[in-house]
């Protein structure tokens, strides 16, 4: 791309490449998209879009936002570069253990936390508080019309690692472990042979640092193999996982903030996105039960017109069903809406 211009910065490459620029302009289109063009799409634009209608998300400029992203992934690649020298100095290059992937990684964290002022809410640390969309979404991490930066947690903060990373064409993905979600450098497939490693990094939090898979089977709470595999903990996620996330995100403030019957559609399309975790029928299930437990009973009903994009779950449902594969039917057994509907007026009977 842009082959006229050989001179030109990687970074300025590829943050000018259409797919960071253009994409769905709401939650509802880009709930209509098929699954295979997600990985099309910026990372930043779908946390973004995920966003929408929610409390602390009133006019998020997605292209100021992507125009800031854009930003800090030229001022990393030149510090980057800068430094480049350090990886082959024989006084520093032990440091990385001779990793021109880990060095990347640490120069992009770096940067970002102490340049860009990427940093966790201190807030939040030990008190944790879904009603604000801020802490679960990158917008919390840019700054505001007033300059001013709210901070974010594991939910946004490795967002912004991957959004940012991936304009320099690093192999980043997120990976989840129960109650964190991490980075991944997987780049065993690239031409680049320095850059075919597979490490996991975390940046959430004060500094950052490298792990391996077993730190996440005991951090920040204990995982068993069956954990692992049911809500496919330590799995580098694509797009379809990466929506999934976002949208339990969307659900967790929703349901906070009182609007239940959103929350549930959101975890329900999270559910049809990535059915292997299994967390999100259960987020689902106990919320649908809870709305039934409400001392007025009212019945709970799906309105197409109440909420961007319910069709078009519903139409995932029944996409899901008809699969038909073993891995679905697995998952199927799981109650839909209308099922622990029918289960609940029939015990009230």
């Amino acid at each position: 791309m842009h082959a006229d211009k050989p001179d030109e910065p990687a970074a300025v490459r590829l943050v000018n490449h259409q797919y960071l620029s253009g994409g769905p302009s709401n939650l509802r289109s880009l709930l209509e998209l098929p699954a295979d063009d997600l990985e099309l799409l910026d990372i930043a634009r779908v946390n973004l879009l995920c966003a929408q209608g929610l409390p602390g998300a009133d006019g998020i400029d997605i292209k100021a936002v992507q125009a800031q992203l854009d930003e800090w992934a030229l001022l990393v690649e030149q510090e980057t570069e800068r430094h480049l020298y350090r990886l082959f100095h024989p006084d520093y290059r032990h440091r990385w253990n001779n990793s021109e992937a880990r060095f990347r990684t640490e120069m992009l964290l770096q940067v970002l936390q102490e340049d860009c002022q990427v940093k966790y809410n201190e807030e939040r640390r030990f008190d944790v508080d879904f009603t604000r969309s801020q802490d679960l979404f990158i917008h919390g991490l840019v700054p505001d019309h007033n300059d001013q930066i709210n901070g974010g947690t594991c939910a946004s903060m490795p967002v912004i690692y991957a959004a940012v990373g991936r304009r320099l064409d690093y192999p980043i993905n997120l990976s989840t472990t129960s109650g964190h979600v991490f980075c991944r450098w997987d780049g065993l497939d690239r031409e680049n042979p320095a850059w075919r490693e597979r490490f996991n990094f975390d940046g959430s939090g004060e500094g950052f640092g490298f792990f391996d898979d077993d730190h996440y089977r005991t951090w920040p709470r204990a995982i068993t193999e069956h954990d692992i595999r049911e809500n496919a903990y330590l799995q580098s996620l694509d797009a379809r996982g990466e929506i999934a996330l976002f949208l339990a995100s969307r659900g967790h403030c929703l349901q906070d903030t009182g609007r239940l019957q959103e929350g549930a559609i959101a975890y329900r399309a999270a559910r049809n996105y990535h059915p292997q975790c299994g967390l999100y029928t259960t987020f689902f299930s106990q919320l649908t039960l809870r709305m039934y437990g409400e001392p007025q009973g009212q019945q709970y009903h799906f309105a197409t017109d109440q909420y961007p994009g319910e069709s078009i779950i519903a139409q995932q449902d029944a996409d899901r069903r008809r699969r038909g594969n073993d891995q679905t039917r697995r998952h199927s057994q799981n109650p839909t809406l209308h099922e622990l509907e029918q289960d609940l007026l029939r015990r009230r009977r």
